[in-house]
């Protein structure tokens, strides 16, 4: 089946109105669309039939003659993954034919990760979501991927935090295993187009989302549209040297932002600080507690001076890297996200007040809003979940 055949544009077109339209019913979609009714009536038949569309009440328009039966896509019925592989584990989001969540679930720790064993947590994870759900469910799985992604093959062409330097065929693997067209996203990018589609309610057209954990990266909007590249690496800022006598990055360069504002960097600060004689008293130095990014974004919120001042360490090459590209694209908002951005809104005030103050001085940037992720460990996998939805008619059509 070819998808510029007439009958899958219409069918494509037909779910898009009925979605999107103010008082979809037969006769005002074919009226947007500019298809006579039968072609309409036809379509949605097909529709109602393989249950993706219901009829509803229409709204009485105050014109004489009963009002026509209203359309709706069928909340109860189809639902879509999306899976993503962030801080060493996948996290899970079923949805409606419109991306509203159902369900969300986090998996599994997955130790020292390697492909092999990621690829294994989620095939296993995802058989078992399928066994446990009753309704239809649309026959893919978007996934938010670390490092570089071959968004057409599905692939990792190197993901540099987690020390994979080889490419990983996961969406042939996943296809194999579990008979699932794959859709695939960078996990920042995924959480960014979460943001910019279901957290947007402005309709803002330009924004930067920026992920930060144990990598760093970007998802950068101009004019409504997401920007890949030639070769899917747009918007991978962790490689942006802020220090050129900083420590030595995989890439070859130093001080590149990754290897002084990811979390493992935080981490390393925090380790450091606490020893100092005026943070002796800090949590950081309790009995027993572990010193990870989250304990450390959590104590920074509850004013403790060490975790603030770990967290400050990384607002100044943050600042530096994400005003730079803040300069070239000129953004409506930038949104801070990721393991560290969701978890403290410390870290997020100190990078507003930041780069408000630098930003003040050019009237460039004068405008932009900084704001924390609004879905937060949510927002990945609900984007992954949307490249499924992109992707619906095709895949309704074919069943």
């Amino acid at each position: 089946m070819r998808f510029e055949d007439l009958e899958f544009v219409n069918f494509k077109n037909i779910i898009e109105a009925i979605q999107n339209i103010d008082s979809p019913s037969r006769a005002n979609v074919a009226k947007v669309l500019g298809l006579s009714k039968t072609t309409v009536s036809y379509v949605v038949s097909n529709l109602i039939e393989k249950e993706i569309v219901v009829e509803t009440e229409a709204e009485d328009n105050g014109k004489r003659g009963r009002p026509g039966l209203g359309l709706k896509l069928n909340e109860k019925r189809w639902s879509a993954i999306g899976a993503s592989f962030d801080s060493n584990r996948w996290s899970y989001v079923r949805t409606t034919l419109s991306g509203k969540v159902i369900s969300k679930e986090l998996g599994e720790l997955v130790e020292n990760p390697t492909p092999e064993t990621m690829i294994e947590s989620l095939v296993n994870e995802i058989k078992k979501h399928i066994n446990e759900i009753d309704d239809y469910t649309l026959p893919a799985i978007g996934l938010g991927l670390p490092g570089i992604v071959d968004t057409i093959q599905n692939k990792i062409i190197i993901a540099n935090d987690l020390k994979w330097h080889n490419q990983v065929n996961i969406g042939e693997i996943i296809e194999n295993e579990l008979k699932l067209k794959v859709f695939s996203a960078n996990r920042f990018t995924a959480a960014g187009l979460a943001e910019f589609r279901y957290a947007n309610p402005n309709n803002e057209k330009n924004l930067i989302y920026i992920g930060l954990g144990h990598g760093i990266r970007s998802a950068i909007f101009i004019d409504g549209r997401l920007l890949q590249g030639e070769t899917f690496s747009a918007g991978r800022v962790s490689h942006i040297v802020v220090d050129e006598n900083g420590p030595l990055c995989d890439c070859g360069k130093r001080g590149c932002l990754l290897t002084v504002a990811n979390s493992e960097a935080l981490e390393a600060k925090a380790n450091e600080l606490r020893k100092e004689k005026k943070y002796l008293s800090s949590r950081l130095n309790s009995e027993n507690i572990k010193i990870d990014s989250d304990t450390i974004c959590r104590l920074a919120d509850e004013y403790d001076s060490c975790a603030m001042a770990a967290l400050d360490s990384i607002v100044v090459p943050l600042s530096k890297g994400l005003g730079e590209i803040c300069d070239i694209v000129n953004p409506k908002k930038l949104i801070i996200g990721g393991q560290l951005g969701s978890s403290s809104q410390y870290l997020v005030s100190k990078l507003r007040e930041n780069m408000e103050s630098k930003m003040s001085l050019e009237l460039p940037g004068s405008h932009i809003q900084v704001e924390q992720a609004k879905l937060r460990e949510l927002g990945s996998a609900l984007g992954a979940a949307s490249l499924v939805l992109e992707n619906k008619a095709e895949l309704l059509f074919e069943m």
